[in-house]
Order: C-alpha cells, then structure tokens, then sequence
C-alpha cells in the first residue's frame, strides 16, 4: 500500500494525539515539586485524559454527521494545541489541570474525525482496513516511545519544552489539514438533522451486528491494556528483569503488533475481510491455549510468556482493523456517531476489564492470566460464532 500524503497526515494525527497524553509522564516528580502539590493531583492530569475524551465523544462524532469535516478537524486541533499552551505556560496546578482538560477535548476530535476523514478520503472497504491497521498499531508504539522522547527532552530542557514540542508540531499539523484537505458537504438527509442523535444513538445501540464488530472491536484491546498495565509488575517483579531490560523486552511485543498490522494489509491483498476475522478467531485459540500452559505448567523464564503475549500482538490487527471497518461501514450516514460508538465502548470495555483483574491481585500473574483467558474466549465466541450467524441471518 502505497501512502499519500493525507494518508499519513492522518495515522501520523493519531500519533499527535496519543504523545500530547503520556511525553511529560518523565517530568511527573518535578512537577509535584514546582506545583507544590500531591502525586495523585498529577495522576489525575493523566487520568482526565481518557475520561474527558469519553465524555465529549459523543460530541464529535454527531456533529461529524452535521458539519463539515475539515473544519471539525481544524477545530480540533486548535483547541489540541490551545490546551498544551496552556499547560507549557502555566504556573500552578489548577491551570495545568484545565488545560489538559481543553487538550483532551481537543485530542477526542481529533480521534473521531480523523476516523470520519478517513472515509472521505478512500472509498474502499479495504483501503479502510488497511489505514485502521495502521491507525491501531500507532497506539501501543507512540504510547512506549512517547515517554522516551519526554525524558530526553528533559535531559536537556525544561519540562514545558514537552509541551512546547507537542505544540510546534500542532501547528504543522494544522497547516496540512488547511492545505491539503478540501470541505465536505454533509447530504441533508432526516438522519443527520440536529435532533436526531438520540433515535440514531438508539439505532446504533440496537443494532445487534455493529454491536457484535464494536465488541469484535474492543476485546482484544482490552488484552493488550491487561498486557500493558500490567507488564512492569511481571517482567520486573515475577521473572525479575531489571528496569533497563524490562524496557527492551516490554517493547517486543509492541514492535510485532506494528509489523503485524503490515502482514495484515498483505493478507487483504489476497483475501476478503471476513477472512481475516476467520484468521483473527484462529490465532485468539492458539493464545488461549498458550495461557493455559502458563497456568498449568509456571515458567522460570519470561520467554514462553514473551512468545505468546508477542504471537497475540502480532495478529490484533486482523480482529481490531477487519471488526472497526466492517461495523463503520455499515453506517453511511450516521459514520461519525458511529466512531463515536465504536472509541467509547473500546475505551469502556477496556478499562472495565483491566479494573476487574486488579481486584484479584495476588503477587502472580495467574489473575491477569484468567482474566485474558476470559476475554479472549468471549472473543473467540464473537469472531466465529456470532459474528458468522449474525451475517447468515442478514
């Protein structure tokens, strides 16, 4: 598949949205010093983020099927980049915190449109499968470098040069968009009048195949959450690695996710998308197979767990992109509340399941286990049950 430059303005936004989160997670402990204020005020700088997001989702995505496009996209990213102003020139936390709030309002619409533009940009199914790959795989890698480029930054400036950064290449961003993207004109249609979003939310809720793709959609993003947010306490504390190797052997499976998302537009080159989901219901069997051999038989050696967990990442693409196109393109004229649908239950979902696992911690792994072994046969039920039967009946 051969980018054009839209085409990379638009993964490479998603890319701005997830670093604008988590570079200044290095500058955390000075700035509970220079705020003179408590750590958890600054988790809660973090944290408002993803919630924020959910709640102004909704939002976006209705007024994508109103307004548009482009000029939602210059919004924002204007209010994206009004934020992390805010937060480089701030002097106490209260100002920091509001900005992040106006940064995570911003950095929603630029999540639901970029999806929406997508859509006005390539016409065909595939096309779209293909970007959504990409569109995934850039969270988990910007989310693990992010950081990185944060402490560097630190190394050598101050920490509001994390922002400062994040708000030059806005601006970049903001004159590609200007440039290279024309207007769109929403149809006129009884669908997309102001007063419709509640029977059109209703609509989409209702609908049980988007519903099942949305959930096709979701789970195997929660399996990744339980890897990441627990990852530090297994490589570290369970098989004992050191931070600096952590760093490294953490970063492996992210890395075939991202390569896995390019094997997946191979595949589409040959086969059809309903494939894929076939494919992506196979490889969740071998994985759960795999995590039952690690409750059965405990490892010493973190490398049979570096193996799954990597097999896993490596085909996330075929169920996240092959479930997200499908439920989206099922929509044509209420796409961007769809988006809206499909982010808030990936975002739901997720964290529901990652706080459920945390309740049953008991100093190993076997919870986080359980609770990836539970998801990933509900998935399972979902690619080559449901979803197939559901598609019969249509």
């Amino acid at each position: 598949m051969v980018m054009n430059k839209q085409g990379l303005l638009l993964i490479g936004t998603v890319g701005l949205m997830i670093g604008g989160i988590d570079i200044y997670l290095a500058a955390l402990p000075m700035l509970v010093d220079y705020f003179n204020t408590s750590p958890e005020f600054m988790q809660l700088t973090i944290m408002v983020s993803p919630l924020v997001s959910a709640i102004v989702s909704f939002f976006w995505g209705r007024q994508a099927d109103l307004k548009c496009h482009k000029n939602l996209m210059l919004l924002s990213l204007f209010m994206f980049a009004f934020g992390v102003l805010i937060c480089a020139s701030s002097f106490n936390k209260w100002t920091f915190l509001f900005g992040r709030v106006v940064q995570s309002i911003g950095g929603s619409g630029l999540s639901n449109i970029s999806i929406v533009l997508l859509y006005d940009v390539f016409k065909e199914e595939k096309e779209h499968a293909r970007y959504i790959a990409l569109y995934g795989a850039m969270f988990p890698i910007v989310f693990a470098l992010s950081p990185i480029l944060g402490a560097q930054i630190l190394v050598y400036l101050h920490w509001r040069m994390c922002f400062i950064f994040i708000l030059l290449v806005s601006i970049l961003f903001y004159a590609g968009y200007y440039f290279w993207f024309e207007k769109s004109r929403q149809p006129k249609t009884s669908n997309a009048k102001a007063g419709s979003a509640l029977p059109s939310l209703k609509r989409l809720l209702t609908n049980k195949l988007f519903m099942t793709l949305c959930i096709g959609h979701a789970l195997p993003i929660a399996v990744s959450m339980l890897f990441t947010s627990n990852s530090s306490f297994i490589f570290q504390i369970f098989y004992g690695l050191n931070p600096t190797t952590y760093s490294v052997v953490q970063c492996l499976p992210i890395l075939l996710n991202f390569f896995g998302a390019f094997y997946y537009q191979y595949i589409l080159e040959k086969h059809s998308i309903n494939y894929t989901i076939k494919v992506a219901g196979y490889s969740v069997i071998v994985f759960v197979c795999g995590l039952v051999y690690l409750i059965i038989m405990p490892n010493e050696t973190f490398v049979p767990f570096l193996i799954i967990m990597g097999a896993f990442m490596f085909y996330m693409s075929f169920s996240i992109s092959s479930c997200m196109t499908k439920a989206i393109d099922s929509q044509k004229q209420d796409r961007g509340l769809a988006v809206a649908v499909t982010s808030t239950m990936r975002n739901g979902i997720g964290g529901a399941i990652v706080l459920g696992a945390s309740f049953f911690y008991n100093a190993t792994p076997d919870p986080m286990y359980m609770a990836m072994m539970i998801t990933s046969i509900a998935l399972i039920t979902v690619l080559l049950v449901i979803y197939p039967f559901l598609q019969k009946a249509k």
